[in-house]
Order: structure tokens, then sequence, then C-alpha cells
């Protein structure tokens, strides 16, 4: 069981903003308890997948999102003195994969607490299809993971963990790369704002986004091969460029087919039009995109296609030339 004080939670009353999405997703957990006035009164839950409705520009109130996304017998609990048998079997007939442990039988449904059965505390199982607007004096919560992992007496580890000591098993949260990518994404209207921007107008988070996905995404930046402090200076010196509508009107390349090219491309706000081969294919590509990729790696670099600005967009350049000086 984890219990209350270390268990993640949102207030009803909490509005999605971005930081309160961000702390969501960097939870790592796929279902999050939402409280009302005392942690111990658990009203219902957040499931992540929802969130990718939800703009946090539109600060919508997490009563709203729980309102829209209901799902019936979305709250179950369980007495404390529950065996570790019967919570097996209840989270099996229920096909919940988290449970709210209370410390009262009155704080279950009317048909398991209270009464000659003692609820579950007494062995009997608590109906599996029994729904609830709210449950109180909750103490803790007890997911399918943890009832497993009592269960063959060892931590259970996935993907989203590190054995951060291999002799007690203490794990520690990962804190994976694509935060910062989603935080990037997040904030790209705050960032496409500007216009003719140099190496100092990058913002932190723009620094952060563009190392991770560099480093992710692109063979010549994996770590094996290139480390991350100069990856970091390299992102620092490189210039970011605006590209406003007016300028698209007026038509805006950034390659033309058969003329050398000495830096590379990463799409990171709008979109742009490229055409390759000798067929003339035309198609449109969007952010996160990256452009000659090659114009580092030769010294004479010649692109086979054509890419025109198609939309208002921001993009980063990479410079032989601030490569081969890092």
């Amino acid at each position: 069981m984890t219990p209350l004080h270390d268990a993640f939670m949102l207030q009803l009353s909490d509005k999605l903003t971005f930081d309160v999405m961000r702390a969501v997703y960097e939870s790592g957990f796929t279902r999050v308890p939402v409280y009302h006035v005392r942690r111990s009164t658990v009203v219902g839950l957040v499931f992540t997948k929802d969130l990718i409705l939800v703009d946090p520009h539109d600060q919508i109130p997490v009563a709203a999102l729980l309102a829209l996304c209901a799902r019936p017998q979305q709250l179950h609990a369980s007495l404390a003195s529950t065996r570790l048998d019967k919570m097996l079997q209840q989270v099996q007939l229920s096909r919940a994969h988290m449970w709210l442990v209370t410390r009262s039988a009155a704080a279950l449904p009317a048909a398991a607490g209270g009464g000659a059965n003692g609820g579950c505390g007494g062995g009997a199982l608590m109906p599996a299809a029994q729904p609830r607007r709210g449950v109180e004096q909750v103490a803790g919560i007890v997911t399918m993971e943890d009832i497993l992992e009592e269960l063959i007496q060892d931590e259970i580890v996935d993907e989203s963990d590190v054995v951060a000591d291999s002799g007690n098993k203490a794990l520690q949260q990962r804190t994976p790369q694509r935060i910062e990518f989603f935080e990037m994404l997040q904030r790209r209207d705050g960032l496409a704002l500007g216009r003719a921007l140099g190496p100092a107008a990058k913002t932190a988070d723009e620094v952060r986004a563009l190392v991770s996905y560099l480093s992710t995404n692109v063979s010549l930046f994996r770590p094996a091969a290139f480390s991350g402090a100069a990856l970091r200076r390299l992102v620092q010196r490189c210039p970011i460029y605006t590209v406003s509508a007016q300028q698209v009107a007026h038509g805006h390349y950034i390659y033309v087919r058969g003329v050398p090219a000495s830096c590379c491309c990463l799409l990171l706000h709008g979109r742009v039009q490229v055409c390759a081969g000798n067929e003339g294919l035309v198609s449109d590509i969007g952010p996160w995109t990256l452009l000659a990729a090659n114009a580092l790696t030769e010294e004479r670099h010649v692109p086979d296609f054509t890419a025109r600005v198609a939309a208002a967009a921001r993009i980063f350049t990479i410079p032989r030339a601030e490569l081969l000086a890092v």
C-alpha cells in the first residue's frame, strides 16, 4: 500500500494549467486520485490519457474533466484489514487497477460495509460493480502491482523505473527526456512570437528540448558519439530564425535543389513544403523535422530537394562551421 501522504494527488478545485499537467506527466502514473478539501476524501480519478484532450491554456478545472470523462464504477474501496488473497480477488472481479484503502467500514458501499458480515475486513468480497461518489477516511492506495509485489516478495521494475541500488532494490523514478520535449510542445505558441532571433534569444526550455531531441533522434549527436556538454554548447551557439507570414507571402526558401548548403535546419514551428526527386514530388512537413542533416558531415553538401516555408515558422539552424568549432 502507498500511504496517502506519499501519493500523488490532485485537488478538485485545481485547474489544469501547464504546470499541473507537467506534474501529472512527470509523476508517471496512469491514474491520479482527486480529493475534495481533505486528502482523505477521494472523489474521483483522473486518467492521464484523458489529458490529451486538454489545452493547458484553457485552464480547465479538474472538476470539469471528471464530469466530462466520468467512468462508471470509477472508485473502489476496501478496508485496511482485508487479507491479501481477498484483495487480489476483489481486483480481479472489479477489473480496476487502483483501489482505495479506508479505515472505516462506513466508507464502503452499503452492500459491503457495516452489517453482519463486517465488510471486507471479515473476509467477504465487496461487490465488484459498486460505483462511489466519494470515499472518506482514505488511508492509502493499493494497485495491482502492489499486490503482485507482495505475493512474489520482490519489486517489479518497469521501463519507467531505474534500479538505484541493486543490493536493496531501491528504486529511483526516471526523469525522462520526453518531459522536456512535452514542455517544448506545450509552450510552442509562446516560443513562436519572435522575429529575427539570434543565439542569445533562446529560452532555457528551448535549449533543453533541442538537446533532448538531437541526442535522441540524430545519430551524429547520440551520447556515444557526442558529449552532452558539447551538444549544449552547440545548441546555445546556433541561431533560431522566425519567418513571418509576410515573408512567406513573398516566398521564403530554405534550400534550393542543386545549390550547395552548409547548414541543416530543424523546424520547430510552422510548415515547410518540400519538392524532391526528378518527379518533383511535393510534400508538407511539420514541426520537429530535420532537413539536410548531411550538410553537417559533408564538406560540400548539395541538396536534391527544394524547401520553401509554407506557413509562419520558427527554424533552428546548425551551421557546419559551428559544429566544427565546438
